[in-house]
């Protein structure tokens, strides 16, 4: 029998996590802040924090001050999304403050032999974007260490959100991050041009477009051409199309085949009359990740730009009944392969998207996603002959019938999702479909 009550536990648990307790101290504060130091995460503590917003500042600041924060890193440091020490989780959320009064310990941290505390130091700082940040956040820009360039530009942009970095900060920083345009940096979000392009979209731009940097011979021009891509910018043709011939030879190696990827939905967001043969001819590609960009590039050609955006916008509008089949099948795909590619389908079925089901079936039939919809529609037919019922309430008392063997059928189910994962190109086999029925989708104006 699958546990539904221990699913309503912890739906009551993430609600309960959106609001304070009606009554606390400041020892009750200090407690949260101190089970930050537990390598164990504790998410009611640090959502007590992110509530308190301005209020925990002075107990946040003090924390930097603790002995233990140079010195504690957690034991299970690789697993992902999981922070590997305090000062990381202090200094994450801190960054949606304007924590000025944290500049002097942060300024200490950055002289640390240990270059995670140096990292999250910079990224400190560089959300806080003072007059007295700019000294040490030159020194983390030129920095040997990727991780602390990635934490000094991670900075840099949580300042640029919350809007706390000061003109002359900002001015100081342009410089040193040009520098980074043509070093490989992993695993860095914001990309060094993407930095640029937030803090002076103007100015940043010949710099981005001049040949030194906007070239096949730069290791980081994929990311380069990805951050005016999500700005919108249109690459000029006499730029675009010169380089996109010196890298296609190149293209079915690494990094290249990123760089011609991202050159392919730069063309088709800015079109000839060649475009729509060129990104057919990337779709015959046999490198997967070109053949990924360019399903992409002929949705934008086709004038759809974010299907799932469109989509969600037309659920909201109307409600699901009444949306149009391919708008359903699109949308009821998604859900699917959200919780399943992270979860089990036991959730799927107790949450609402399992309303969907049937759409997500025929969606993954007319998407040519053969493999999926034989999982899925396997799992269904544990349900009975009818199948789960689209009704929430009676499909979970269903789960709560099923037998052992049930139970673990269900299971199997999720490893072969799993397995199937690599070997069936979803998001190509959706473009393609929102290719297909552009006119259900939001066009874009080109």
């Amino acid at each position: 029998m699958v546990n539904v009550s221990k699913y309503e536990q912890a739906e009551r648990e993430k609600r309960e996590l959106q609001r304070l307790p009606d009554e606390f101290s400041d020892s009750d504060i200090q407690e949260w802040i101190n089970r930050l130091f537990i390598e164990e995460e504790d998410p009611v503590s640090k959502r007590r924090i992110e509530l308190l917003r301005t209020d925990a500042l002075p107990f946040l600041v003090k924390a930097l001050e603790d002995p233990r924060i140079g010195v504690v890193k957690f034991a299970q440091s690789n697993r992902a999304f999981t922070a590997r020490s305090p000062l990381e989780r202090i200094v994450l959320l801190l960054s949606r403050l304007r924590a000025y009064d944290a500049v002097p310990a942060l300024v200490r941290l950055m002289e640390h032999r240990d270059s995670h505390f140096r990292r999250f130091a910079a990224k400190g700082l560089g959300s806080i974007g003072t007059p007295g940040c700019i000294a040490p956040m030159l020194r983390a820009l030129s920095e040997k260490e990727d991780e602390v360039i990635q934490g000094a530009l991670g900075g840099i942009l949580a300042g640029s959100i919350c809007g706390s970095g000061t003109p002359e900060f900002l001015d100081s920083m342009f410089p040193a991050i040009i520098k980074l345009l043509n070093r490989q940096v992993e695993f860095t979000l914001p990309s060094a041009a993407g930095m640029l392009l937030t803090i002076d979209a103007e100015s940043a731009v010949p710099v981005l477009l001049s040949p030194k940097y906007f070239s096949a011979n730069n290791p980081e021009v994929h990311s380069l051409i990805a951050a005016l891509n999500l700005k919108d910018y249109l690459v000029p043709h006499h730029i675009l199309l010169p380089f996109m011939d010196a890298i296609r030879p190149r293209a079915q190696r690494y990094p290249f085949n990123f760089a011609y990827g991202e050159a392919l939905i730069a063309y088709a967001n800015n079109p000839d009359a060649n475009a729509r043969n060129t990104i057919r001819a990337a779709l015959r590609s046999r490198n997967e990740t070109i053949h990924e960009f360019a399903a992409e590039a002929m949705e934008l050609f086709y004038g759809v730009d974010y299907a799932i955006g469109s989509v969600v916008v037309e659920y909201q509008r109307t409600g699901f009944d009444s949306m149009t089949g391919p708008q359903r099948h699109y949308l009821a795909v998604t859900e699917y392969n959200e919780v399943c590619e992270d979860d089990h389908h036991a959730h799927y079925f107790m949450g609402s998207s399992g309303d969907h089901w049937p759409d997500a079936l025929e969606g993954f039939k007319a998407m040519g996603a053969i493999n999926r919809a034989r999982i899925l529609e396997g799992a269904t037919q544990l349900f009975g002959p009818t199948g789960p019922s689209t009704d929430q309430d009676i499909r979970r008392q269903q789960l709560e019938s099923f037998s052992p063997r049930q139970d673990e059928m269900l299971m199997e189910f999720d490893e072969a999702y799993f397995r199937n994962y690599p070997l069936e190109n979803l998001s190509t086999l959706m473009s393609r479909y929102a290719t297909a029925f552009n006119h259900h989708f939001t066009p874009v104006k080109h």
